[in-house]
C-alpha cells in the first residue's frame, strides 16, 4: 500500500501475551536515511522505541517504535 507517497506494508507479529494492538505491525519503506530519520522522531513522540535507528546487512537505516496511539511501525530503507 502507499501513505502520502511513501509504501508500507503489514505483518502479523507473534508478541506474548497477545494484546489488543501488539498483534500487527506497520512496516513503512521511506526512499532515505534522512526521511526516515524524520518518519522515526515524529512516531517516538509519546511512544516507545522497541529498536533505534540501527543498520543492517538489508538496510542502512531499520527501526521500530509504538506510537503515541499505541500502532507499532518498523521503518526500513531498501
Amino acid at each position: 500500500m502507499e501513505l502520502f507517497g511513501t509504501p508500507f506494508t503489514f505483518a502479523d507479529e507473534v508478541a506474548k501475551p497477545v494484546i489488543v494492538g501488539n498483534n500487527m505491525h506497520l512496516t513503512i519503506h521511506p526512499k532515505d536515511v534522512e526521511e526516515a530519520t524524520k518518519m522515526f522522531a515524529a512516531l517516538k513522540e509519546g511512544g516507545e522505541v522497541f529498536l533505534p535507528p540501527t543498520e543492517t546487512f538489508y538496510s542502512p537505516f531499520h527501526a521500530s517504535v509504538k506510537d503515541r496511539f499505541g500502532i507499532v511501525w518498523n521503518i526500513i530503507v531498501v
